[in-house]
């Protein structure tokens, strides 16, 4: 651990694009269905479609960010590099409450859907398990964790399959009917501040993109590799996303039949499939959320806290790379933070805070490239224009609709931690009387 190694650099496209998609959950949309429906009225496709249309605009700032800056550290670097030290730092901070609760949501939501499988087991137990299995695959290197994440978004796009073809197959029987309910339902009004409730919560399933800008310092070309990777993970996401959330509604036209809870979805598989289709898809949400997700989270927000630390922001420890060349320190204090996380807040709670983060990270990194690829760089071409002004507001301004429509306790937890955050680097920067620490001034 005293020797001086680097990250190692073997990801490809394809590696970062799975590692990306397996961090988006392909199977989300099942988890967070019976959650989402009511508040939706029944229309979480269309929350899924809407939140496509504010990640790909994002997502294209983010691959303009990659290939001027191919390193890790995601918004932290991309506005530190673009604007200041301090507001880079800020960004990153924002953006850090995402990593910093994401590995629990994914344990939690694991524990919520293995309970119904082992009611008589306690929740921590499985906690215990996730936590330990990810961090142990994490340890032994950025290589066998991307091995692990192909098998394990294999397992999710086959639990999907199976679903898809009952549905259709139910379709063509005459058991069941095509309809849109997902996207405009007809029984109520339509009310769009429902439908951006959901779409706060659903952005979340879509943070996988700004996870693989995390991978940089791990990828072979990554000014080349990073951008491809996330703007293919977001469409193909985002579609199969909306699809999904559509093939329920497709299932239970009536979402006011449906129990408001995550076993809601539970009950779509049941009615469709009987308890055999139920216990697959359950086992699959939990593999996808437990352990997938669960490794992905894990290995992104370590790689964020190795980021600030090789800057002297956060303690050097956490820059140590151990001889496997992962940051195992930050690995080990992830693990332990997730596991209090999970025990003392719970599923509710995290999930809801988590959002306020990546939305700030994603505005922060919109208005990055227009300060820096636009302004200052002096791009004057009608497509430098394009892809360096409107193309970053339009998702700056979504993600903006977006985060006003948040909820209140998301606003004030969020505040909470952004001031923390300033008075953090008050004390680094000895009151901004010393600059505030870069890569460079190691």
């Amino acid at each position: 651990m005293g020797e001086e190694l680097s990250l190692k650099r073997a990801l490809t496209t394809k590696d970062l694009a799975v590692y990306g998609m397996c961090f988006m959950i392909p199977v989300a949309p099942f988890a967070w269905y019976g959650t989402l429906v009511e508040g939706a009225m029944g229309m979480v496709a269309l929350g899924y479609a809407i939140a496509l249309v504010a990640m790909l605009f994002t997502g294209f700032s983010y691959a303009s960010m990659a290939n001027r800056f191919p390193m890790g550290g995601s918004v932290y670097r991309y506005v530190q590099q673009s604007t200041t030290p301090a507001l880079g730092f800020l960004g990153g901070w924002g953006m850090m409450l995402s990593y910093f609760f994401l590995p629990a949501v994914c344990y939690c939501v694991g524990a919520t859907f293995v309970a119904a499988l082992t009611p008589s087991i306690p929740a921590w137990v499985w906690y215990v398990i996730f936590i330990l299995v990810t961090g142990v695959v994490a340890l032994l290197g950025i290589e066998g964790s991307s091995t692990v994440s192909w098998i394990l978004f294999g397992i999710q796009i086959v639990g999907i399959a199976i679903f898809a073809v009952i549905v259709f197959m139910k379709v063509a029987k005459g058991e069941l009917s095509i309809n849109f309910n997902g996207f405009k339902n007809p029984y109520e009004p339509f009310n769009m501040h429902g439908v951006l409730g959901a779409t706060v919560v659903v952005v979340l399933s879509y943070v996988g993109f700004d996870a693989i800008s995390t991978l940089a310092d791990e990828t072979v070309k990554p000014e080349k590799m990073i951008g491809k990777a996330v703007i293919l993970s977001i469409v193909l996401m985002g579609v199969l996303f909306s699809f999904m959330a559509w093939l329920c509604a497709v299932c239970v036209p009536d979402y006011r039949t449906l129990t408001m809870d995550e076993s809601a979805v539970l009950q779509i598989f049941q009615t469709i499939g009987g308890s055999k289709l139920m216990v697959l898809e359950c086992a699959i949400i939990v593999v996808a959320f437990g352990l997938s997700c669960g490794l992905e989270c894990l290995i992104a927000s370590t790689r964020v806290i190795y980021s600030m630390a090789s800057d002297g922001i956060f303690p050097k420890v956490f820059a140590k790379v151990s001889k496997r060349q992962v940051p195992a320190v930050a690995i080990v204090f992830m693990m332990v933070v997730s596991l209090i996380q999970c025990v003392v807040m719970g599923l509710n709670i995290i999930a809801v805070i988590t959002s306020f983060g990546s939305l700030i990270g994603f505005m922060a990194v919109n208005l990055a490239v227009v300060w820096k690829l636009f302004i200052k760089e002096k791009d004057k071409t009608a497509k430098g224009f394009i892809k360096f002004v409107v193309s970053p507001l339009i998702g700056f301004g979504v993600c903006l609709f977006i985060f006003v429509n948040s909820d209140p306790f998301c606003l004030k937890f969020g505040l909470v931690w952004m001031i923390i955050g300033f008075l953090w680097l008050l004390y680094i920067t000895r009151g901004f009387k010393k600059p505030c620490p870069t890569l460079e001034d190691i």
